[in-house]
This record gives structure tokens, C-alpha cells and sequence, in this order.
């Protein structure tokens, strides 16, 4: 082929001297100086698949309304604000599974710790605490669906974060069916002819109901159970107590008397091997009792009281603005209060003989112990209510995990279907209660097994969080920077000393018990496979692709098509740069529109089909392969940074199952897009089985990239928002992951409070006047003169539509906060007014935006 006409990047990527002609900035990175580099491109023969060869990319100039814009702005920051749930409902759905485990958990740890329950619940209790932090910090400045999945996805690799994806799922599925049956199982106590298998499934389907009724609704559900069984718990301790004073602590005095209990561990690591393979509990040996056995394994044991506290990560984007911390801190209080406790009072009710021998109804027993026939009948009932409120939490977790896992093209699109009269994800549902339902039929209602898997795959996850956040402090720093008020914050101390805690606990928990290994790795497969299969579903088609050609091979056998040799390649760079300047300019072919969801009918260069090389079972297995490459990913980027378009490309090729990129670049005003085009048209060249798109979206005048930009792109390119990525935001940038639009600091020498805003560099003193005022002039905090009059329009600030404004009587105000930065409390709460009616007089003149305090800060 004959070599093109070389063509002048006009980008800088040498350094000037020996020193890298560099200068260290305030953070110690090197800031490196270049000299313009001309490269020069020869068009060298390609050899590719003709079906693999999606087309060249082409550059385009899209024009953005401003007033479309912001009637987009408009609705999304109502759709933030609607249908969201509160502190308590949200706390309800997770709260149920959290606290319904001391049903069962006070009684198996006093199995392994004996008289040091109590210390083994309050040590779990500590570590909790330790990871309420790391969840906080994670989920703060990543605030998405997914938990642990999320966490790794946003800092490893698609295929890293399946596992934990995987576990979520296995985790989910043991809940639901665990918590099932064992709701039936007390329920039995009550009604001995009930059937559990039929009774289990028949609950399962009543929550599938419920679940596809909406996630509000199932909120209220979830929040009455929630109620019920903490009043049922208040009252169990309140007589427990009574009871304990009216024997005079006798039988606690007996049972810490009490010899510590035996444990049977893994004598050897041949043990597990064993134990994998046939799944028995061969090499056991059993050691005496001491100290450290009852602390160690009853800590161990005590964790499976915590399942549960991952679950509203899962559902984060279902909360208000500020609800998930405070999610964490009542699961924590709940944890802390209750576990112990109840577990202090078996022991003072329940000599260990007959708290050992109930270890699975615990509280029935000690509610027949201490308020006889009536209360135990209570608290069967309310343990039935409960832990049917714990299979809810396990159709919402699963709801919010699924979701993110088919719009990151995972699992199935196809679950992500909604139904009409609810708007809900109504396959997810069914689909899990199908799963739900046949492992209840098929391990007949006995879940002991199950039981094991789901101990593993909670600490796995909880192992795998802090694993993330580790990853996240180490590459993505400037993500932690963006804490603002009311942001949990975990030190690298936290979260070492919390993982290594939670590393301890699924080792000692193997170690007491290596069978559960086997049969846990027996489930995990079983899920993982699925998922891999999904994700590397273009892979498995390959190998399919190259099977059935080597069986029904052509004649002629498979044609290669040469991509460029005409110097094609060269006129497509000088085309960028030739017909860059109107308003819909584009080179190549037009975006979006190439028929082929990504890939061009190459009949009229090549002569023929892209399939003509392909026998008939092969064409098929090939345009499947097309159609899963078909949607495109979108990166947006801000200036063509070589590195930074390099690593897009790579992610894009390595974590994606696509075969068309678009680069997109935001701006304000029309601008030459000569230079980036041609950049980007050199990484179109580099890899030519993914077609490399540039594209420029011009808002004329309005705000830059926002959340408005990106909506908009999305519905021109009919491409959802998981398939759109950027580069890791500074910590200044107006549109943050997790967004607030100011946030202040004090500087302790000055005895200053000054703030800074999310959406420019600006970062002043606070004046005495300002609604964020001085620390020394509290009194002066309600006159808010120097609020600017147009922050009404920045859409980052948190809206209630439901306040009514009292100047004009309409509903609709934002609010800031005041915020002390020593004391971390809230100064003030301050309303405004968004009504543009209520700002101007009958004249159309501008008068000051109206805001008022807040009675609680007055």
C-alpha cells in the first residue's frame, strides 16, 4: 500500500531537559513541560475481519438549546427530590434484617462463648462502628446503587467487581430463603400443622408482590415491622430485668461460674482439603475451652448478628440528600444496644444448658421464662413479622443490585423492563422469586446448608467494602476531598484495623467449620459463572465463531478485509480539520445514524457483505456479536490529553462490550475543533476494531458540563447514563460526585469561618452579615445581605418543593446550611424563595431574593 501524506499533531508529550523541564506543585506532582510534536502517519496495511471492522470514526458539532437545557435542569432536580425516602423508612428496610439476627445469634454464640456472649456481641458492636465510617466515606463520595460492587467498579476493574457483584447476589438469595423459612419456623411453634416449604414460598411470593407494588410502599410495610419488634424488644428486656432482680441474679451468678464451652476446629490444613472435596467435617479436632477460644469464636459467631448493614448502600439513590449516614448510625445504635443486651439477659434468665439447647428460639424462650404463655406467643409472632421484614430487605437489596448490574450490561438488559402500573423492575423480582422459591422446594425448608453460604458471602462483602475504600483513599484521593457536612470520615487506621477484624472472623468461621467452604465455593460457582458468562459473553461467541469455522469452514476459506491503502486514513485526519467549522460539520459518517448500531456495511468497498467469509452458522453467530457490540460508550473529555484518551480507550476495550467510542467535548461557545479532532482521529487509527467518534456539543452560553449536558446527550444518542463515563473530577470541579454547593471551613489561626463555592474557584472570608457568619457574631447570622441574588438558578442546591414560601404563598424553596466546622452542628437553615415572580415588583425591577430562617434556628 502505497504510504499517505503525513500529517502535524500539533501536541506536546516531550520533556525539554534531562530534569523533564519540570516543576513540583504544592501537592509533589511533577508539572512537566512539552514542545510540540509532529507526528507522522504512513498508512500501513491493517489486516481485519471484515465483520470485525466497525468503520472509521468520523467528528461532529452539535448545537445545544440553553433553554432546553435548563428546563432539563429543572427536572432533574425535581426527579432528585421525588419519591425519595426518609431517615426512618430507609432505616426500617435494613433495620429489620439487622435486628432481626439477635433472634438467633444470641443463642449460637452462647454455644461458642458461653458466659463471654455479652463481651463477644459488644467486641462485634465495636467493629461495626469502625465500619460504619468506611461505609460512610465510600458511599458519600461515591453515592450509587451497588455497594461493594460499586466501590471495586470505581476502583479496580469490571471484572474484579463482578465477584463482589457475584457475592451480593449469593448473599441476597441465602436471606431471602434463610429468613423465610426461619419465619415459618417459628411460626410453626404457634401452628404445628403449618407447612414450611408451602408456607415459605407463600411468603416469598406475598413480598414479590409487595416489592412490585413499589419500594415507598413496602417502605411503610417495612417500617411498621420495624416498630413492632423494636417495642417487642424493649418490653422482652424491660421484663427480663425484672425478672433478674427478682431472682437475685441467681442464675447469672450460675452460669458464669460455668466452665468456658469446647470448640471444634480444622485440626489441619489437610482438613479443608478434605472437607472441600467431600464435604464433611473430616480432621476436626476439639479443643478445651479457655479465654481466648470463647472471645475469638464467639466474635467469630457474633458477626452473623450484624448481615444486614450492607444493605442500604444498595439502595442509596432510593434516599434523600443526608439519609444514609444517618441509616448507619441508627443500624449502629440498634447493634449496639440490643445484641448485648439481649444477650446479658438469656444468660439471666436462661440457665446455659437450656440457652445452648434453644439456641435457635432464644427470645421465645426467654419470653416464656419471663412473662410465660402470652409473651412467648408475642414474640413468636413478632419473630414471624420480622424476619418476614427480612426478606423484604433481601427483595430491595437484590431490586437495587440487579439494576446496576443490567445497566453496566452485566446481567440481562432485558431485567431492567419496567411495568406500567407501578413503574417497577418487575422481572428482578419475579426472577428472584423464582430462584427463591425452588431452593426452598428443593432443600425441603432444611437452610442450615444455605445458613454457612450466607455467614461466607456477608463477610466476603464486608471484607471487599473495605478493601474498596482502602483502593479509593489509595486512587481516587481527590474524591475525599469533596467531604462536606455531615460526611463520615474513615482514617487509614479505621478501615485497616476494621478489614483485618472482618478477615479474622470468615477465617475463624472456616476454621470452626471447613465444610461451608465447599458448599459455599458450590454456590458462589454456580452464581459467578453466570455472571461471568454474561460479562464475557462476546469472548464465549468468539470461541463459538472460531469452532464453527473450523467445522464448516468455505471454500474459499475467510477473506480479510484491508482497512486503508488508499490513504484513506490521511484524508479523514485533514477532513477533521477541512470541515470543522459549521454547525453540523461532519466527516465519515454522520453519528449515530450508521445503521448498524456502530458497525458499516462494507459491500460497497469491499465488494461484499462483512459476512461473506462466514458459512451460514457463522454469519449468525457474528451479527450476534455485532448486536451485543452495538450501544456505544461515551467519554466525555475536556481537552485532548493524550495519557488521559489512551487509558478511556483502554478501559473502554478491556471492561466494555462495545466497538464504538464517542469522545465528547462540552463547550460554552463554538470553538476550533481542529486539534482535538485530529488527536482523536490518531487514536481511531491506533485501534481499528473500535471506531472512535468525536463529537462537540456547543451549549451557547449556557452553564458548561453538568447533569443538564449529560442528560441531553443522552437522550440525542438514545445511550443511558451507565454507558457514559469521565475522568475522576478534581475537587474543585462544579459538578462533584457527590455534589453540595458550598461547604465551609475555619481557619483555626484567623479564628475565621470562610467558604468556598461548587460551582466556580471562589473562596473568600466570611463577612459578619453572611449567612455563613463568623463564629464571633452568631447574633448577626439572620441578616444575609451578601447572598448572591442568583444563586436561585444553580441546580446543585437542595429543593423541597413542598415548602411554601411566606411572601408570595408558593410552594418551592432551596436551602443552605450554616454550618460550624469545630462543632460540627448546623448554625442555620436557610430558605429561598425560587419564584422569579416573588423577586421583581410590579415594575419588572429586580428586588433582593427572598429567604427566611428556619423557626428551629430563630
Amino acid at each position: 500500500a502505497m504510504a499517505a501524506e503525513s500529517v502535524s499533531i500539533l501536541y506536546g508529550s516531550l520533556p525539554l531537559d534531562d530534569n523533564f523541564g519540570g516543576s513540583t506543585n504544592d501537592e509533589g506532582s511533577m508539572n512537566v513541560h512539552v514542545d510540540p510534536l509532529t507526528i507522522h502517519l504512513a498508512d500501513d496495511v491493517m489486516h481485519v475481519k471484515a465483520w470485525e471492522f466497525p468503520g472509521w470514526g468520523s467528528a461532529t458539532s452539535e448545537s445545544a438549546d440553553p433553554a432546553e437545557l435548563k428546563d432539563l435542569d429543572a427536572t432533574l432536580v425535581a426527579a432528585t427530590h421525588a419519591h425519595r425516602l426518609g431517615e426512618w423508612p430507609a432505616t426500617a428496610i435494613c433495620g429489620n434484617d439487622i435486628l432481626s439476627s439477635c433472634l438467633y445469634t444470641a443463642g449460637i454464640v452462647a454455644v461458642r462463648a458461653g458466659k463471654l456472649a455479652p463481651v463477644a456481641m459488644a467486641v462485634v458492636a465495636a467493629i461495626l462502628y469502625l465500619y460504619r465510617y468506611i461505609y460512610g466515606e465510600v458511599v458519600n463520595a461515591i453515592p450509587l446503587n451497588g455497594g461493594s460492587y460499586n466501590a471495586l467498579l470505581n476502583t479496580t476493574t469490571k471484572r474484579i467487581a463482578s465477584v463482589a457483584a457475584a457475592l451480593g447476589i449469593l448473599s441476597y438469595v441465602a436471606t431471602g430463603v434463610v429468613s423465610g423459612t426461619s419465619a415459618c419456623t417459628y411460626l410453626q411453634s404457634l401452628v404445628p400443622s403449618l407447612p414450611i416449604v408451602h408456607a415459605s414460598v407463600g411468603l416469598l411470593f406475598f413480598f414479590a408482590l409487595l416489592s412490585i407494588i413499589g419500594i415507598r410502599e413496602s417502605a411503610g410495610v417495612a417500617l411498621v415491622i420495624f416498630v413492632v419488634h423494636t417495642t417487642t424488644l424493649i418490653v422482652l428486656c424491660g421484663m427480663s430485668v425484672v425478672f433478674l432482680i427478682q431472682d437475685k441474679a441467681a442464675i447469672l451468678r450460675a452460669n458464669f461460674h460455668a466452665d468456658y464451652p469446647d470448640v471444634s476446629v480444622a485440626g489441619a490444613a489437610y482438613a479443608v482439603l478434605v472437607s472441600f472435596l467431600v464435604s464433611t467435617h473430616v480432621g476436626l479436632i476439639r479443643v478445651p475451652g479457655s479465654l481466648s477460644t470463647a472471645l475469638f469464636f464467639g466474635t467469630c459467631t457474633a458477626m452473623l448478628g450484624i448481615s444486614g448493614f450492607e444493605t442500604s448502600a444498595q439502595f442509596v439513590e432510593d434516599q434523600a440528600p443526608g439519609v444514609f449516614p444517618k441509616t448507619l448510625r441508627n443500624m449502629w445504635w440498634g447493634v449496639a444496644i440490643f445484641n448485648p443486651s439481649i444477650s446479658f439477659l438469656s444468660l439471666a434468665v436462661l440457665p446455659l444448658p437450656i440457652l445452648t439447647t434453644h439456641k435457635d428460639t432464644v427470645l421465645s424462650a426467654m419470653a416464656k421464662a419471663v412473662g410465660g404463655r402470652g409473651l412467648e406467643t408475642w414474640v413468636a409472632v413478632d419473630a414471624f413479622v420480622v424476619l418476614s421484614g427480612a426478606v423484604l430487605t433481601a427483595y430491595v437489596g437484590i431490586t437495587g443490585l440487579v439494576r446496576r448490574l443490567a445497566l453496566d450490561r452485566i446481567l440481562p438488559s432485558g431485567l431492567l423492563a419496567t411495568n406500567r402500573w407501578r413503574g417497577t423492575n418487575h422481572w428482578i423480582v419475579l426472577a428472584y422469586f423464582g430462584i427463591s422459591a425452588s431452593l426452598v422446594v428443593a432443600l425441603r425448608g432444611q437452610v442450615d446448608t444455605l445458613s454457612g453460604v450466607y455467614t461466607f458471602a456477608f463477610l466476603a462483602l464486608m471484607i471487599l467494602f473495605g478493601v474498596g475504600c482502602m483502593l479509593l483513599k489509595f486512587k481516587r484521593s481527590d474524591l475525599l476531598k469533596q467531604h462536606a457536612e455531615g460526611r463520615e470520615n474513615a482514617p487509614w487506621g479505621v478501615v485497616v484495623v476494621g478489614v483485618g477484624c472482618m478477615v479474622l472472623a470468615l477465617g475463624g468461621n472456616l476454621v470452626s467449620d471447613p465444610a461451608v467452604l465447599s458448599i459455599a465455593c458450590v454456590y458462589f460457582s454456580i452464581v459467578m459463572g453466570i455472571v461471568m458468562v454474561m460479562f464475557e459473553r462476546v469472548f464465549v461467541l468468539r470461541l463459538l465463531l472460531a469452532l464453527v469455522t473450523a467445522m464448516w469452514p468455505k471454500s474459499k476459506g475467510e477473506k480479510k478485509r484491508t482497512a486503508a491503502g488508499d490513504g484513506n486514513g490521511a484524508e479523514l485526519l485533514n477532513g477533521h480539520r477541512n470541515n470543522s467549522s459549521g454547525d453540523q460539520s461532519t466527516t465519515g459518517d454522520d453519528i449515530g445514524n450508521d445503521g448498524g448500531g456502530g458497525y458499516v456495511d462494507e459491500s460497497s468497498s469491499a465488494g461484499a457483505s462483512p459476512f461473506h467469509a462466514l458459512s451460514s452458522p457463522g454469519m449468525s453467530i457474528a451479527r450476534a456479536i455485532h448486536a451485543i457490540n452495538g450501544p456505544p460508550i461515551l467519554f466525555f473529555c475536556k481537552r485532548p490529553h493524550l495519557p488521559t484518551l489512551n487509558k478511556a480507550i483502554l478501559y473502554v476495550r478491556q471492561n466494555e462490550q462495545t466497538a464504538q467510542l464517542y469522545i465528547v467535548h462540552v463547550t460554552e461557545k463554538r470553538e476550533d475543533m481542529d486539534a482535538f479532532a485530529s488527536v482523536v482521529s490518531l487514536f481511531d487509527r491506533i485501534y481499528p476494531k473500535l471506531k472512535i467518534d468525536f463529537v462537540q456539543v456547543v451549549t451557547h452560553g449556557y452553564v458548561g458540563f453538568g447533569p443538564a449536558v449529560v442528560e441531553w446527550v443522552s437522550r440525542k444518542y438514545h445511550t443511558p447514563k451507565n454507558l457514559m463515563f469521565i475522568k475522576q473530577p478534581s475537587h474543585d470541579c462544579a459538578h462533584t460526585i457527590a455534589n453540595n454547593m458550598l461547604y465551609p471551613s475555619q481557619d483555626r489561626e484567623m479564628k475565621q469561618l470562610t467558604f468556598t463555592c461548587r460551582n466556580c474557584s471562589h473562596n473568600e472570608r466570611v463577612p459578619e452579615h453572611c449567612i455563613y457568619v463568623n463564629k464571633l457574631v452568631k447574633d448577626a447570622r439572620n441578616q444575609m445581605d451578601v447572598l448572591p441574588e442568583d444563586i436561585i438558578d444553580d441546580p446543585t442546591l437542595q429543593r423541597d418543593f413542598d415548602v411554601v414560601c411566606p411572601m408570595c404563598g408558593q410552594q418551592g424553596a432551596a436551602f443552605i446550611r450554616s454550618h460550624d466546622g469545630v462543632k460540627q452542628s448546623t448554625l442555620a437553615l436557610i430558605w429561598i424563595c425560587l419564584n422569579r415572580d416573588c423577586q421583581t415588583d410590579d415594575n419588572g425591577n429586580r428586588l433582593p431574593t427572598h429567604r427566611w430562617m428556619d423557626d428551629a434556628f430563630r
